[in-house]
């Protein structure tokens, strides 16, 4: 734990340093792996028919809470696996409001090597630690998941894909990339001008190269958003990865 503290100080105060006294003392903790409660915090801060984007999203079921809180949103989801998409498109067809896409939202167009994992316990099946990155401490973080194999996956920015739709805005980003959201969110206008964004934060190098919590803390307040929520301790994490909400500061 000394190392994923250190990171914690360095994140706190980078906090501490770019929001206003206010602003310090709102950091709501939700409690951890609780869609439901995430979507309730953020409700309020997001217009009754938002546009969604779900990247990283496994087997559809938080697209699918999503599609029931706000009927009259528009939720885009993003799932490279083929077989997870499948499951994305099964939840997808029970809400005329969620469209799926088999694709990673990255920093660049084209192609790139996707790392797939599996757990011991189900090794039949890919799992929820797959990233456009390869694994480094995540490795030894949890030994249970191997990444076994490789796919070579489609890849769009965010602005590219809402050009090819249509779509002019983002209210809401919610963000399992495995160590790549910020990457995505850089490369986009379109996510910096969100209104909230929930992304998985880690404070080890779970996956080579990526960015760790303070970076993210760092990048978003420079860039006009301040931290509002989170589900672990900010002086103490529980684990080496948790999940952060950021809101647009008005």
């Amino acid at each position: 734990m000394k190392r994923m503290k250190s990171y914690m100080i360095a994140a706190v105060l980078a906090l501490f340093t770019s929001a206003s006294a206010a602003e310090q003392s709102m950091v709501a903790r939700l409690p951890y792996a609780n869609t439901t409660a995430v979507l309730k915090f953020v409700k309020k801060h997001l217009p009754r028919d938002p546009v969604i984007i779900d990247a990283g999203a496994f087997n559809g079921h938080d697209s699918y809470l999503m599609a029931q809180f706000w009927p009259r949103g528009q939720i885009y989801s993003f799932e490279p696996v083929p077989e997870l998409f499948q499951q994305v498109k099964y939840l997808s067809a029970k809400h005329k409001n969620i469209h799926p896409f088999e694709l990673a939202l990255s920093d660049k167009n084209g192609s790139a090597v996707f790392y797939l994992s599996v757990n011991d316990d189900n090794p039949n099946h890919i799992s929820a630690s797959s990233s456009l990155l390869p694994p480094k401490e995540h490795l030894a973080g949890a030994p249970t998941v191997k990444f076994p194999y490789t796919l070579e996956v489609q890849t769009l920015t965010l602005d590219s894909w809402a050009e090819s739709q249509g779509i002019d805005h983002v209210d809401f980003l919610w963000l399992d990339m495995q160590g790549y959201e910020l990457n995505m969110i850089k490369a986009s206008k379109l996510a910096k001008n969100a209104r909230a964004i929930w992304l998985e934060v880690e404070f080890i190098e779970a996956y080579e190269g990526q960015y760790l919590f303070e970076d993210i803390v760092e990048w978003m307040a420079a860039n006009g958003f301040h931290l509002a929520a989170t589900n672990f301790n900010l002086e103490n994490p529980e684990n080496w990865f948790a999940d952060a909400m950021f809101i647009k500061t008005k």
